[in-house]
């Protein structure tokens, strides 16, 4: 997703306003929405209702620092890799999930490195330095009878009389 504006710039014009100011001005809104839905709706249809975008507002600015939401947006939206995932999927060995609009391109350095995500993870990998390497994870072409899993023995109940 593009931004139309400077991100920096129009968090300061938007914080500076309020939230009701914000809600009652079209050129404040628009691009506030649009951060909103990119940060914490993946990109969804915001509440057009002017009290729940209030509370947008509150999130966003009061509840959160808003500087740090808006550097991780200004990094997703100027990334180079391109995930092959849409909204947000779980990592079992990070534990926890990821977003695909807000992942930037050191995370996903960090996670190919460590071998929490794959190459297949991805569309477009990041621009990676030349020293970094990517962890494969280890699979077994062919099976053999040790690794076969062991089946229990089926149970069986006895009937009542």
């Amino acid at each position: 997703m593009k931004f139309n504006f400077d991100i920096y710039e129009m968090g300061e014009r938007i914080k500076n306003a309020g939230a009701e100011a914000t809600v009652n001005d079209p050129s404040l809104l628009l691009p506030f929405l649009k951060l909103y839905s990119f940060v914490y709706l993946h990109g969804g249809q915001p509440s057009g209702c002017g009290k729940i975008q209030r509370g947008y507002w509150n999130q966003f600015f009061v509840m959160n620092n808003y500087k740090q939401l808006l550097d991780m947006v200004n990094k997703a939206v100027n990334r180079t890799c391109v995930p092959a995932w849409k909204n947000i999927k779980f990592f079992v060995k990070l534990g926890k999930h990821v977003s695909a609009n807000l992942i930037t391109d050191e995370q996903a350095i960090e996670y190919l490195e460590k071998g929490i995500m794959s190459k297949d993870d991805f569309l477009t990998l990041p621009n990676m330095p030349e020293n970094e390497t990517i962890v494969e994870e280890q699979t077994s072409e062919q099976e053999t009878p040790e690794d076969k899993p062991v089946e229990a023995p089926k149970k069986t109940r006895k009937r009542k009389k």
